[in-house]
């Protein structure tokens, strides 16, 4: 079975932020700074209505060590976000449109785009389901494909895909929306 697609940088980023998701070794780590941002915050804001209402300067610098580091939070996001999509534009060539062909043989997955093929046995496949944003094939720690739903003609080929996946891979397919986060 074949099948191909076509994707952009947008449908790139989104695969780098899915796959970046799953391989996290610790998945709670945002949860640790929101909660040490609190543990900082709390003292913070007694400390300001402290000085408010003792007439010092204290709370102007306060305030403004907040807004600076609130900025500088939202900065290193967008900095972020800005420096992924540098760094896809440049090794993919542009931002698109791309080509991608998908092909399930007797050994495993063939993936060929941006002039490359990738061969990947079925004892790599850790998972396969189908989401809202395609049909994800899952090799753990070796990467994330994602197949878009402009591959498939009908939800039946698209669900025939998976089934064939889910067997070659001995991993059960799933249906519905993946376990992760929406983006």
């Amino acid at each position: 079975m074949r099948v191909s697609f076509t994707f952009d940088i947008n449908d790139l980023y989104d695969v780098v932020v899915r796959s970046s998701r799953r391989t996290l070794r610790r998945p709670w780590d945002g949860v640790l700074a929101q909660l040490w941002s609190l543990l900082v915050a709390i003292p913070a804001m007694a400390w300001l209505v402290y000085g408010f209402s003792h007439d010092g300067a204290y709370p102007l610098v306060i305030a403004g060590a907040g807004l600076t580091g609130g900025l500088a939070q939202w900065y290193t996001a967008q900095s972020r976000r800005t420096r992924v999509f540098e760094h896809l534009e440049y090794t993919s060539g542009g931002v698109g449109p791309f080509r991608c062909e998908v092909e399930l043989i007797a050994d495993g997955i063939v993936t060929r785009q941006f002039d490359e093929e990738m061969r990947r046995p079925w004892s790599t496949v850790q998972d396969v389901r189908e989401t809202a944003v395609g049909v994800e094939v899952d090799f753990g720690r070796r990467g994330l494909l994602v197949i878009r739903p402009n591959a498939f003609a009908h939800a039946s080929e698209r669900e025939e895909f998976v089934r064939y996946v889910a067997e070659k891979s001995g991993r059960p397919g799933r249906a519905g929306k993946s376990a992760e986060r929406p983006i």
